[in-house]
């Protein structure tokens, strides 16, 4: 059986999903910093 198929038929245990949500929580903070600075370089030059 390979990985995809594996999770699609084993349940996926709740704190790992919460622990994804959390993650992507986190990534979108520190895209919008990103994309703030790179905006506020842009003004300055």
């Amino acid at each position: 059986m390979d990985q995809q198929s594996h999770m699609r038929t084993v349940p996926i245990p709740q704190c790992m999903l919460d622990e994804e949500k959390e993650l992507r929580v986190q990534l979108n903070k520190w895209s919008m910093i990103e994309e703030a600075i790179y905006k506020k370089k842009s003004r300055v030059q």
